[in-house]
């Protein structure tokens, strides 16, 4: 596989992951509090707001991982409760981006 194919390959299974972990987004958080999240992303509002409540939704809804070496895919089943706010952050970043 070239890189050029693989780079593309990863952007669409990052796409398909931002578009199903949106509507549990939706489901679990009003769209204020979304609205809120997204503010917390750019670095425009502390995370004190929403960190338990990320927290919580974190852990019910891990974050896929792909092993390079198999190809298949698997959960990451980080315990976010002991994640610093760069790795919350970055959780957001990932589903939200």
């Amino acid at each position: 596989m070239s890189c050029e194919y693989h780079e593309q390959y990863l952007e669409n299974k990052l796409d398909m992951w931002r578009e199903e972990i949106y509507s549990e987004y939706e489901k679990y958080f009003s769209p204020e509090e979304i609205d809120i999240l997204q503010r917390i992303m750019f670095d425009e509002l502390d995370m004190d707001t929403m960190k338990e409540k990320m927290i919580d939704f974190f852990n019910d809804n891990p974050c896929p991982s792909e092993d390079l070496i198999s190809g298949e895919q698997y959960f990451d089943m980080l315990d976010y409760n002991n994640c610093n706010e760069k790795e919350l952050r970055d959780r957001l970043i990932t589903d939200l981006g």
